[in-house]
């Protein structure tokens, strides 16, 4: 269970040592390290491993800064945690677990762009999140028509699964051919989430 929790956005956290067991007449040492919990060094906080040296009678405080990494990816409800521990050889063995709180949004996802295809070709929409996830999410992609007509394009469901990390994905909707003489017609699409977490919003229109 962790001890404290720091948000993502802190910058920074300090932490205070004191002097080790030990003779007071010779030098020891505290050899901490800040690793891995469910947070990874180097992606959520630099960890690092850092030896503190007192000389004979000298009983001062010494302090540890470790740097918390403020990202733009949605890591979910739950707080990240990284551990601090020290090398016992030398010392009293202590373990003590933190948190790190995210804080970006849940991601939402929306159609940027549906641009113009010839009939029988394939229509394409972009779709975007706003922001990275830890996990996977899965959108479906429903069209219906607004000036077209069923038989004018495939209106099947598009399914689409945006990786962690990912922030873009194009969805080709096929277009069918017929030998009709007729204006521009019009289908729009719109977004629901059935994989993760995000929101959709809003919808677009194709031309075909």
């Amino acid at each position: 269970m962790p001890v404290a929790t720091f948000s993502e956005g802190v910058g920074s956290v300090s932490f205070s040592f004191g002097r080790p067991p030990g003779p007071t007449n010779q030098t020891v040492w505290r050899t901490i390290t800040f690793g891995s919990g469910s947070a990874i060094s180097g992606l959520d906080f630099n960890g690092y491993t850092q030896t503190l040296f007192w000389g004979p009678n000298q009983f001062f405080t010494q302090s540890l800064s470790l740097p918390i990494i403020d990202d733009n990816v949605y890591e979910g409800p739950n707080a990240e945690t990284f551990i601090l521990t020290n090398d016992p050889s030398h010392d009293f063995a202590f373990t003590v677990e933190y948190a790190i709180e995210d804080n970006d949004p849940v991601p939402t996802v929306r159609i940027a762009s549906a641009g113009t295809a010839t009939e029988g070709e394939a229509a394409l929409f972009t779709l975007v999140l706003s922001n990275p996830s830890y996990e996977a999410i899965t959108v479906r992609l429903d069209t219906f028509g607004t000036d077209a007509e069923p038989g004018d394009w495939e209106n099947a469901p598009q399914f689409v699964t945006f990786a962690p990390g990912e922030t873009q994905k194009i969805v080709e909707v096929d277009t069918l051919q017929d030998l009709i003489n007729e204006p521009d017609e019009h289908f729009a699409g719109t977004l629901s989430v059935v994989g993760g977490t995000a929101i959709p919003i809003g919808s677009s229109t194709n031309i075909a």
